[in-house]
């Protein structure tokens, strides 16, 4: 029989070759000496893309391997190529074939898993007694010498990615935080040449972090994306004077909230001193208190040269300064009318000394400060009081006597009358506008002497001197 189905093989493959002997020109391919271009066809032609030199790049410039990944071939059953140039048996490249398979001893090879089949013992197909026979032996156990593993068995979460239930996507379930997400430490072996099946919760007691949580800024990774508090921290820097704005060259990042002695912005101009920083106003003491890059900027005086020093200066913008305080030889009013002589400026009293105008106010002058018309007395004037204008020599009087004529009533001459004050007192009173008239002094009699007794007869007369004070007559009116 077994001689039968050799004939039949031998037979089955000269048919074979008598069909596919010829090419399309009638020439049969000839198969006399090695596949000279190394591309499969034995016909010393190389096709395009054939890779001539044999080094696996088709670049035909036989390039010797440096690496045994580079003469890995990808496959698991038949053994792993290594990178041996010049060793025997190597090709161009210098990459060694594997004397045998992983798999030659046993009873097969499982390429789609990279692994080897366990002999199958029909005495016992179920080596491990799970009640699942093995794969060689047409079962469904993937691993017929483990106990826990075969198709149906329940996932455990276990980091060591085993394969409880024969399927590599599955995984064992553990949720201690009770969030709906499995702990990222339960894992599978995953699909051929893909990654591993796991769960996804970075920290399974924490209900707060899982998988499309909201991330806040607390230094945990919350929606176990792999970072923490990303675009949520921020950079603080140093505040050593502590008013709240930091300095640029002491940077502290990755912070969610300020730590003590720091501040959000890196504006302090300068950090040692608290009352220099961007919010503080400006004054006039030499310092850049606002930090905005000028010095006492709008709030330094204009100060003006006070040559004569009366406190008043000169309004000449050519010797005026800005300051925060009057430099020596300044003053703060522009007002003085002759910055080089003192007696002369706003405010002072106006004197018989023969400057012109000592108030710098034109409408005043130092002989008559009163503007009467009557010069002062102490400037060689008559005024007695050159303060008030309404006093002066000669000035009129609202009470100045008047003598008027009348007729009498039922005909007659006319008579005169006297109107006005009415007494001395009155007409005396009446003339205290008027500055006093000069009285000379007064002149006195010597005293009589009485003369001597004459006897005239019987009788003597004593003639004793009088003095007669001489009296006015108040003339009645006729009437």
């Amino acid at each position: 029989m077994e001689r039968a189905m050799r004939t039949l093989v031998f037979v089955v493959l000269l048919v074979c070759n008598a069909l596919s002997g010829c090419d399309d020109g009638g020439v049969p391919p000839s198969d006399s000496g090695p596949d000279a271009d190394a591309d499969a066809d034995a016909d010393a032609v190389a096709d395009s893309g054939a890779d001539a030199d044999a080094d696996g790049d088709h670049d035909g410039d036989g390039d010797v391997c440096s690496s045994h990944e580079e003469c890995d071939d990808g496959l698991f059953c038949d053994g792993r190529e290594r990178c041996v140039p010049g060793a025997d048996g190597a090709d161009a490249r210098g990459c060694l074939a594997p004397p045998s398979g992983p798999c030659d001893d046993l009873d097969g090879c499982d390429e789609d898993r990279d692994r080897c089949l366990a002999p199958c013992s029909l005495d016992d197909p179920d080596t491990d007694g799970d009640g699942h026979d093995a794969v060689a032996c047409g079962g469904d156990d993937c691993d017929d010498t483990d106990v826990d593993r075969f198709p149906g068995n329940v996932e455990i979460c276990d980091p060591g990615s085993h394969d409880e239930d024969c399927d590599p996507n599955t995984f064992g379930f553990l949720d201690v935080d009770d969030d709906g997400f499995a702990d990222r430490e339960c894992c599978n072996e995953g699909v051929e040449g893909g990654e591993p099946s796991c769960g996804t919760d970075c920290d399974d007691l924490d209900g707060a972090a899982r998988p499309y949580n909201i991330e806040v800024c607390n230094g945990i990774d919350d929606d176990c994306d792999g970072q923490v508090d990303e675009e949520l921290t921020r950079t603080y820097y140093r505040d050593d004077d502590g008013d709240g704005f930091g300095a640029a060259a002491a940077p502290l990042a990755g912070q969610c909230v300020p730590p003590a002695g720091y501040a959000a912005l890196a504006t302090d101009c300068d950090d040692a001193n608290g009352g220099v920083h961007p919010a503080s106003v400006e004054r006039c003491d030499g310092v850049d208190n606002d930090c905005d890059g000028a010095v006492d900027e709008e709030v330094m005086v204009a100060f003006y040269l006070d040559a004569d020093g009366d406190g008043q200066g000169a309004p000449d913008l050519a010797t005026t300064v800005r300051a925060c305080a009057a430099p020596e030889g300044y003053a703060p009013l522009a007002i003085d009318c002759d910055d080089a002589e003192p007696a002369r400026h706003h405010g002072a009293a106006e004197l018989c000394d023969g400057i012109p105008d000592n108030d710098c106010d034109p409408s005043t002058n130092d002989h008559d400060r009163d503007m009467d018309g009557v010069d002062d007395l102490a400037c060689g004037g008559s005024d007695c009081n050159d303060s008030d204008p309404t006093i002066f020599p000669g000035a009129p009087s609202a009470a100045t006597a008047r003598t008027t004529t009348a007729a009498p009533a039922g005909g007659g001459s006319p008579r005169r009358t006297r109107t006005g004050t009415g007494s001395r007192r009155r007409r005396r009173r009446a003339l205290a506008g008027s500055c006093p008239r000069p009285t000379a002094p007064l002149r006195t009699r010597p005293p009589t002497q009485a003369q001597p007794r004459r006897a005239t007869g019987a009788t003597t007369t004593a003639t004793a001197t009088r003095t007669r004070t001489p009296t006015t007559s108040a003339r009645r009116p006729a009437r």
